[in-house]
Parts: structure tokens; C-alpha cells; sequence
């Protein structure tokens, strides 16, 4: 095939073009007819465009429309991933990703300068929790039920609030049989239609084990359990695999050695079919002891965030881990890029990425207003920018529903009852890199 660069001598592509170059060429060139490009074997043609980025993708596709039914081919936009991030999955090293154009356009949407992406504070409508922080939240439906928290150390809350996100209002949940302990820094994952929470803790004696909360009845109750049961803790993680419901690390006040802190690395899962609890030995890279971490589950496997230990915070982890409940095996992920806030953070899920919003620094007390973004393909840390970020704060509540980050209440010097959204949905249909396809 022979073809023209920016005016220059026409040559041929087999003797001429190295890998590196292969991109540049394509992307630049004026395709001719003797032969066209299309004759070449579908196999082939993919392989040339899968060294374009996506700017000459759009380059291409400008200049030969035919070419446009190419461009939906998960191997080329995994090549184009790879290629500008490395982006290879850490996970599984075989695991399919349904759409890696999706993938790109999400990505480049939150890290390009200028993304547009702004934060709102909402005024919702109904009956609002009063300020509060360590409270849970979990998401059901288009429903965000917030239970319990405090408002100081001795005042803590036994109810529960519905948030309508399509509505923006609050509604107070009238509990059907017995009321929920007033507690809070207990830990919360959802299994169905249930909220399963373990631990907590009233602010002055009492400490608690599982309790669930049924969507559906509004019942709350205290369910038998079996097995390996836990011990009862506070400022814990928790996430859950299908059916079931994980807990890893916290503390606990030594009673017999006056009150001392207890910090704990210690993974528990509870089958919530059969209610029998066991304590997990796993072998690898063990977390270390923690509290105010965060858990989530991520294709079957749990990624472990931060945290920290000691009575003033002696240790402070910004590190990963991840576990793998089909080998028992926990690996300390090697990451790319710095975030520099641990504990208490408010973290979300969307996606294949991981995103974190305040939190206490690493190098001393200081409460943060920054957004940071894991991408959990190639373990890479990077910096979101956003506008009119929500004041500095930590120990606030997180969910996510339609690709809409919400935070709730925290400590930011007093607790706080602002309820804020970062809407990321219209960037992602924004910045589709296919969307101005010639042939639509």
C-alpha cells in the first residue's frame, strides 16, 4: 500500500513503519486506492488501528467513513488504554472488560484539566437528620438509608432516614418492631434487600454485635448467629460478595488492662443464608492492625483503603490491599502516584475506580477537601479536580447511585448536616470519544 504523510514522497508501509511510528503514520495519511485499505484482512486492519490513539481515531474515521465500524472493537480501545496508562488489569490477569472504550472516555472525563465537574450542596425537602457524623449510609434502590451516628461523644442516634434521590427528600423511617440501639462507628454492607451492621457502640458502655435492618418491612432485628462470632468493636470496615458479609479490623477497649485501645487485622465473613460467621485465615500479605479503613468489593475480591493506629495516631496507612476470597489470599497492591489522606475518608465506588474525598492527612491532623481517584486496572493514584468542593471535613457518609457521588454530614471542628453531589453522569456522555461518528 502506498501513502502520502503531510505532503511528503509517498513509500511503502512494509519497509518504512516501526511500532512506535505505526500510530503517527495512519493517523496522518491520505489514504489512496492501489489498494485501498479495506482490502486488507479484518485481522490486519484492526491490528493497524489499535497502534492510533484516540485523536487518531477521529482523524481516521474523518477521512474514510467506511473505516467507522472498526472503531466499536474492545481490542483497539484496550490497546489504546494500555498504550496512554498501562492500564492492565490487576485483578484478574484474564479478567474481560465488557467495553474499554467505556472505560477510556470515563477516565479521561475526571483526569483532563478543566472536566467541568462541580459540586452542589442540595437543600432537600422533608424531614432531615439532624448534624451528625459516623453514621453508616447504604444504597437500595434509589434510596440512600442513613442509620444512627452521633452528634458528641455521649449523644448518639438511634434512627434511620431515607434519602429519595430523585426527589431530593428526607423521609424518617418508622421502625415496625424494636427500636435501633443508639450507637454509632458500627460498619454496614448490603446483602438484598437487608442492611447487616456489625458493632458500635453507645458512647458510654454498651457495645454491639450484628443487628439487620429489612427495606422492605422496616423491621429491625437481632439475629441469631453462629460460627466464629466476632467480638464486638467499633470504627471497622465492611463490604459483601453476593451473600455474603465481610468485616475487617477495628478496635476494641481492653477492659482488663484499663481501657486500652485494641487495634485489630483480623477478616471475618458471615453466610447470611445459613447466619454462621467464620474467622477467615488467609495467608499473604496480612493488613495491618487498623481502624477508620475502608472496605469494597470489586469483581468478587475486596480492596482494603488506609486507615490507622494508635492512641494519636501513631501509624497512618494510605496503602491497598486486596483479597481474593477463591485462593485466601490477601496482596498488598503496588500503586502508582501519591494520595496523601488516611483515615475517616468518604470513599466511592464507581466502577472500576475508586474515589476518595477527605479524610485526615498522613502528616498530621488536618482535615481535607481534596478528590482523589484509584484506577483499580493499573493501581494508579490521581488527583481529581472539581469545583466548589465541599468544606474540609472527615467521618461523613458516601454512596453513590447513578454515577452521583453524595456526602453527608462529618466533622469538620462540629459536626455538620450539609448534604452535597458531585455529578459525574454528564461528563461521562460528554466526553464519549465516538460521539461525533460521521456516519450517525
Amino acid at each position: 500500500m502506498s501513502i502520502e504523510v503531510d505532503g511528503a514522497d509517498s513509500f511503502n508501509v512494509e519497509n518504512e513503519f516501526g511500532a512506535n511510528g505505526f500510530g503517527l503514520i495512519i493517523s496522518n495519511c491520505k489514504i489512496q486506492d492501489d489498494p485501498s485499505l479495506l482490502d486488507f484482512p479484518s485481522e490486519i486492519l484492526l491490528k493497524i488501528i489499535s497502534f492510533l490513539d484516540a485523536n487518531g481515531i477521529k482523524s481516521m474515521i474523518s477521512v474514510n467513513k467506511a473505516l467507522s465500524e472498526y472503531i466499536s472493537e474492545n481490542k483497539i480501545w484496550k490497546s489504546i488504554c494500555k498504550n496512554k496508562w498501562n492500564s492492565s488489569p490487576v485483578f484478574k490477569k484474564k479478567r474481560m472488560v465488557s467495553s474499554w472504550k467505556e472505560y477510556y472516555n470515563k477516565k479521561l472525563s475526571l483526569t483532563k484539566n478543566q472536566n467541568g465537574l462541580c459540586w452542589i450542596e442540595i437543600s432537600p425537602g422533608g424531614d432531615k437528620p439532624s448534624p451528625r457524623y459516623q453514621s453508616s449510609s447504604d444504597v437500595i434502590g434509589k434510596y440512600i438509608y442513613f442509620i444512627g451516628g452521633q452528634e458528641k461523644s455521649t449523644k448518639r442516634f438511634d434512627d434511620i432516614y431515607r434519602f429519595d434521590t430523585d426527589t431530593y427528600r428526607f423521609e424518617k423511617i418508622k421502625v415496625g418492631n424494636c427500636q435501633p440501639p443508639k450507637f454509632s462507628r458500627h460498619a454496614s454492607a448490603v446483602v438484598g434487600n437487608k442492611i447487616f451492621m456489625h458493632g458500635g457502640y453507645d458512647g458510654l458502655k454498651l457495645h454491639f454485635d450484628l443487628c439487620v435492618f429489612d427495606s422492605v418491612t422496616n423491621y429491625w432485628y437481632y439475629p441469631m448467629s453462629k460460627g466464629d462470632v466476632p467480638r464486638s468493636r467499633t470504627n471497622h470496615a465492611a463490604a459483601s460478595i453476593d451473600e455474603f458479609f465481610y468485616i475487617f479490623g477495628g478496635i476494641y477497649s481492653n477492659t482488663s488492662s484499663g481501657h486500652d485501645l485494641v487495634f485489630l487485622n483480623d477478616l471475618y465473613r458471615l453466610d447470611t443464608h445459613t447466619m454462621t460467621w467464620k474467622h477467615v485465615q488467609a495467608k499473604g500479605d496480612i493488613p495491618i492492625a487498623r481502624c477508620g479503613h475502608k472496605l469494597f468489593e470489586f469483581y468478587d475480591k475486596l480492596l482494603l483503603f488506609g486507615g490507622g493506629s494508635g492512641p494519636s495516631w501513631e501509624n497512618k496507612f494510605n496503602d491497598i490491599y486486596i483479597y481474593d476470597p477463591k485462593t485466601n489470599y490477601w496482596k498488598k497492591a503496588q500503586t502508582k502516584g501519591d494520595i496523601p489522606v488516611s483515615t475517616f475518608t468518604v470513599s466511592y465506588k464507581v466502577g472500576n475506580f475508586l474515589l476518595v474525598f477527605g479524610g485526615q492527612s498522613m502528616e498530621d491532623s488536618t482535615l481535607t477537601n481534596d478528590l482523589y481517584m484509584l484506577d483499580t486496572f493499573n493501581m494508579e493514584w490521581t488527583k481529581i479536580e472539581s469545583d466548589s468542593p465541599p468544606i474540609p471535613r472527615d467521618m461523613a457518609c458516601g454512596s453513590v447511585i447513578d454515577n452521583t457521588l453524595y456526602l453527608f454530614g462529618g466533622y469538620l471542628g462540629v459536626p455538620t448536616d450539609s448534604l452535597c453531589a458531585l455529578d459525574l453522569s454528564k461528563r461521562f456522555t460528554d466526553n464519549d470519544i465516538v460521539s461525533i461518528n460521521p456516519i450517525n
